[in-house]
Parts: C-alpha cells; sequence; structure tokens
C-alpha cells in the first residue's frame, strides 16, 4: 500500500489528467515486477524520452533511439515501451490484491469518461498539462491559437483511450492484468489528423521535440538554478538538450547491438538515469546508472561553463542519491 500511496502523493501536474493512470499503472507493475516499472527491449525501441517523463520519482519508461510514434502519451520515456519482470524491490503481491486496490479508482475514471461533461473535464485538465510542455514547440513552428489547441486536443483525447483500456482491464475479472501491463501502450492511429494539422515538415518537428521531452525538463530544471551570471543562453539550452538526448539514443543503441533490454529510472524535473535491465543486483544496477550519467556529464561538459557544469553535476548526483533511497529502502518498508 505504501507504494500506492508515495506514487499519489508525489504526483505533479506533468500529466494532468493522465497522472492518475500512469500512476496506478506504475503501481501495477511496481507489485508485480519489483518497481521495475517498465522496460524497453532496446531492439525494438520506437520511442520516446523522458518520460521522462512520470509523475512519480521511480522506474520509467526507458527512452529509445528511434523516432518516437505520436500515438503515445505526452511526456512519456519511450513510446511502445514493454513491462519487464526483473526486481528492483521483491515483491510477491498477487494479481488479486492488485486488482482489489486499483479497481475503486479505476471505476470512478470510468465513470467520469463515459459522461460526456466529466469526459470534456478530463480532456481540458489534460491539455491545461500538455500546453506548458509544449509551449515551446508552438513558438518554435510558429503555431497560430487555433492550431495549437487543436494539436493540444488531439493529444489529450489520445491520451485518454490507454488509460481507459487499462481501466476497463482492471474491472473485467476475465482480464489478465499482468499480461495486459506487459503489452506496449496502444491509442488510437492519429498519425492522419496530425499530418492534416501540421504537414511533414512540422509533424516531423513535432516528433522530435516530443523525443526530448525528458531532457528538456532536466534543462528547464538547470536553468532555473543558475544565476544571472551563470544563466544558460536560448541556443545553448537548446545544445544541451540535443547533446543529452542523443547520448540517450547512442546508449539504447549499444545496448541493442548486443541484444540487452534497457531499464530507466528518473524524477520528472532531474531526468532519467539509465541501466542495461540485466543489470542484477541493486548494486549494479546503481553502478551502471553512475556510468550513464557520468556520460551525460561528459556531454554537458562539452557545452557548460564549469560553473553551469558545476550544477549540473549537482543535480545528477541527486538523481543517483534518489535513486539509491528509492532502491534501498529504510528498514521496515515494504
Amino acid at each position: 500500500m505504501r507504494k500506492l500511496v508515495t506514487l499519489l502523493a508525489t504526483t505533479t501536474a506533468i500529466f494532468g489528467a493522465s497522472t492518475l493512470y500512469l500512476a496506478y499503472q506504475l503501481y501495477g507493475r511496481n507489485a508485480s515486477a519489483g518497481n521495475e516499472a517498465v522496460t524497453t527491449p532496446a531492439a525494438t525501441v520506437d520511442s520516446r524520452d523522458r518520460a521522462s517523463e512520470t509523475a512519480t520519482p521511480g522506474e520509467l519508461p526507458a527512452g529509445g533511439g528511434a523516432r518516437p510514434a505520436v500515438t503515445n502519451t505526452p511526456t512519456p520515456a519511450a513510446p511502445g515501451v514493454v513491462a519487464s519482470a526483473a526486481p528492483a524491490r521483491p515483491s510477491a503481491e498477487p494479481v488479486g490484491s492488485r486488482r482489489e486496490t486499483i479497481a475503486p479508482f479505476a471505476r470512478q475514471f470510468l465513470a467520469r469518461v463515459s459522461d460526456p461533461a466529466q469526459r470534456a473535464i478530463l480532456v481540458e485538465e489534460s491539455r491545461s498539462s500538455l500546453r506548458r510542455q509544449y509551449e515551446g514547440l508552438q513558438k518554435r513552428l510558429n503555431l497560430d491559437a487555433a492550431t495549437f489547441d487543436q494539436l493540444l486536443t488531439e493529444l489529450a483525447e489520445q491520451n485518454l483511450q490507454p488509460q481507459e483500456a487499462y481501466f476497463r482491464c482492471v474491472v473485467d475479472p476475465k482480464c489478465d492484468l499482468d499480461a495486459y501491463q506487459r503489452r506496449p501502450n496502444s491509442a488510437e492511429d492519429r498519425n492522419a489528423q496530425l499530418l492534416a494539422l501540421l504537414g511533414p515538415e512540422k509533424l516531423e518537428q513535432f516528433t522530435d521535440y516530443r523525443d526530448s521531452l525528458g531532457e528538456r525538463e532536466s534543462v528547464v530544471q538547470l536553468r532555473g538554478r543558475l544565476n544571472e551570471s551563470t544563466r544558460l543562453r536560448d541556443d545553448q539550452a537548446e545544445q544541451l538538450v540535443a547533446a543529452l538526448s542523443d547520448e540517450r539514443s547512442r546508449y539504447v543503441d549499444e545496448l541493442s547491438q548486443r541484444g540487452a533490454s534497457v531499464s530507466g529510472w528518473g524524477t520528472g524535473q532531474l531526468g532519467m538515469l539509465m541501466y542495461p535491465t540485466d543489470s542484477g543486483s541493486i548494486d549494479q544496477r546503481l553502478s551502471d546508472a553512475a556510468h550513464f550519467s557520468q556520460r551525460l556529464q561528459g556531454r554537458a561538459a562539452a557545452l557548460l561553463s564549469p560553473e553551469q557544469l558545476a550544477v549540473f553535476v549537482q543535480m545528477q548526483k541527486e538523481l543517483l542519491a534518489s535513486m539509491a533511497t528509492y532502491m534501498r529502502p529504510a528498514p521496515g518498508e515494504n
């Protein structure tokens, strides 16, 4: 139960209406996979970073090296992610117990999404979160207000689809919850709508931007920690986003070449650390994550001043410390 409370207590506005779904889905995977929320076979990654981007500190979908599909929920760290059974913290909670815990919330969500008025509220909540995430994209693509609003609506609507599907599985005793959670997230293919809305060139820029949402969040955090004398220029920030995203893709590609899978752990603000799913012990996972962090720091060092780099390194230290604390719970915690 502690896991569920932690996930709900630490949610942020990043995912808006999709936050509860992702939190419960993460909880469900944690319960069966020992908090190894999601991993992605590096050889089959077709997704985005980020995820970053999740609403809670904890394991995240691992970012992929390929261009993300535009049919996935916002700021995920990887579209098309696959659940893993590699444990970070052992747990033997049965599927029935997890289903019983989540079912009341699932029914509440399904009641809301089935009511036109409540569904409209869910869409608007998601749009509000998406607006913040994609504000920079609106400026970059020079989208007028009407086009940007339509884009947000398309993305918000597609966010509700996997949430609804997951919760319908939760409330259906005949649905194999473990098998469902191992499937890639699915949503109606809205590529045609997005292509008609943006055109091929802007759609490509959109997917590129979306692939780096996780790195963008961490760079925003970095800029917020710098003072006026050490501030990060806009062009410098974009270069850093590109470098960090590229390094993440390189890492995934390298693991792919050896047939390994990728796992990720992170927070919405500090970024994400990646490591091979087959790392084994917690100490080895932390060591592999620290190695990945060193790679990111090396790329950042080529773009940042010593003062800026020191702040970036501190963020990485905080992220590693948080990961260690999470993977090594205090005595008595479950």
